[in-house]
């Protein structure tokens, strides 16, 4: 069934669109009543009205018979005029063969009702004659108007009746309806409270059940429902305190063991480039290429060091932002020239499309961290002898894009949803690829932190786009 969708009738309150309805209810259902009552009083009438006429036209000529065979004509006006005084007896003429006319007329009864309402109902008066014969001799005729004017005051004051009694019923239908809504509707306002509250973050709110049936289970589901929100809630509250109390813990974890850990390794790396550049004892070619490696390893492991002190001062907070202007291009320099030995043994070209003159807000050091992390995975992710390039373009009023573009193999869809989570290296974990996973975390958190935005773009077999945006300079 359509559902009525008038806005000015859906802003009614619910008690008064049900009254309302009711009350068109009772009085279409009584208007019904009402015309088929009257057009049936009216009926009756009729037919009343014409059985009373032929009644008269049959008993009237027999009782003024032997004073007309007489000639008594001042005794048969006495009994014409006792006949018009009886029920809706208007008026009767009797008339002799000679032409002697003898009349009685009534009063005219006081209307009650309007004019139009006889017409309405098709009331009207009714006539008639009926000829005095006595021995087979036509002694003259009576003629009888019988008025409809008393049946139409009668029929009009029954629908008044009907109507003082349709009123009647309204009312009490209004007060009835007031009463029970009131009654029953009185828990649902306290319900309304009740989630109100909760809304507002009282998880203790209940409300006792009452009233009808249908509102007592509507109030032990509220109180369930509050129930079951607040056993949640506490478990989100436990959830939320022990993954603070993880997150600060292992925060302190990293960052101690990155101090502890960067401590030894830079000493092994002090001693290697002793051992490099000692002019008194010169390394040999292959031990040459043995402290390569140390110093080359070392400063891999230094720089993910780095980026777990940055991941850790990321989470507690204490990452420290200077917004200034900066030239993307000699950040981007900077960040090749220092993965350029990493690109040159994989045999990758490494391409600067940077407009020199693009300068963004940006925090320096979190820029070059950002794009060096980007640059470092295009280049550990690409295939052999592959390409990456380094694009600057517009994206937006005030906004500038700065694309980190490879040519690898692609980011399968399965895997794309844990691409920026801490420690998640999408499955390479066991390849001969070196990472820890967390340098797109980093390169996320630095650029958010400077109110930039991060995204990337991958196809399968074809390589991936890795681009952020920063409010031009």
């Amino acid at each position: 069934m359509a559902q009525f969708r008038s806005p000015s009738w859906n802003r009614l309150p619910f008690v008064v669109r049900l009254m309302v309805t009711a009350t068109i209810a009772l009085l279409v259902a009584g208007a019904a009543m009402l015309f088929f009552s009257a057009r049936q009083d009216a009926e009756d009438a009729r037919s009343d009205l014409a059985g009373q006429l032929q009644a008269e036209r049959e008993t009237l000529p027999a009782a003024v018979a032997e004073v007309v065979v007489i000639g008594d004509f001042s005794t048969l006006q006495q009994i014409l005029d006792r006949y018009v005084g009886r029920q809706s007896m208007a008026s009767i003429r009797f008339q002799d063969a000679s032409g002697v006319t003898l009349e009685s007329v009534d009063a005219p009864i006081t209307p009650v009702a309007p004019a139009w309402f006889a017409s309405w109902m098709d009331l009207a008066d009714v006539s008639g004659t009926a000829a005095v014969v006595v021995g087979g001799h036509l002694y003259g005729e009576v003629a009888l108007t019988l008025t409809a004017q008393g049946a139409v005051n009668r029929v009009w004051r029954r629908l008044l009746n009907h109507l003082a009694i349709l009123a009647l019923a309204i009312g009490i239908d209004f007060l009835g309806i007031w009463l029970v809504l009131r009654q029953g509707l009185a828990p649902l306002s306290r319900l309304q409270d009740g989630a109100r509250a909760l809304a507002e973050g009282d998880m203790a709110k209940r409300i006792a059940p009452e009233g009808s049936p249908e509102m007592r289970r509507l109030i032990t589901a509220f109180n369930d429902m509050a129930e079951a929100t607040q056993r949640s809630q506490d478990r989100l509250v436990r959830a939320r305190d022990d993954a603070e109390i993880a997150s600060k813990a292992k925060s302190k974890f990293l960052s101690s063991m990155s101090h502890e850990l960067r401590t030894p390794l830079n000493s092994i790396l002090g001693f290697a480039q002793v051992l490099d550049f000692d002019r008194r004892q010169p390394l040999n070619a292959d031990q040459k290429v043995s402290v390569d490696h140390i110093m080359r390893a070392g400063q891999q492991l230094l720089e993910l060091i780095e980026q777990v002190l940055d991941l850790a001062r990321i989470e507690s907070g204490r990452m420290t932002i200077s917004i200034e202007d900066v030239v993307v291009d000699s950040a981007a320099r900077e960040c090749i020239q220092l993965t350029q030995p990493h690109a040159d043994d994989q045999d990758i070209t490494v391409l600067n499309e940077i407009d020199p003159r693009m300068a963004v807000r940006a925090d320096w050091k979190c820029l070059r961290q950002v794009l060096l992390n980007l640059v470092s995975n295009g280049i550990k992710y690409n295939r052999k002898s592959g390409r990456l390039t380094l694009r600057s373009s517009p994206s937006g009023p005030g906004w500038g894009r700065i694309s980190v573009i490879d040519t690898g193999e692609g980011i399968p869809e399965d895997l794309r949803d844990g691409l920026f989570e801490p420690f998640n290296r999408l499955g390479k974990e066991g390849s001969d690829v070196m990472g820890t996973g967390i340098g797109l975390t980093v390169s996320r958190e630095l650029t958010e932190a400077m109110g930039g935005r991060i995204g990337y773009a991958s196809a399968v077999g074809e390589g991936s786009t890795f681009w952020i945006e920063l409010p031009l300079a």
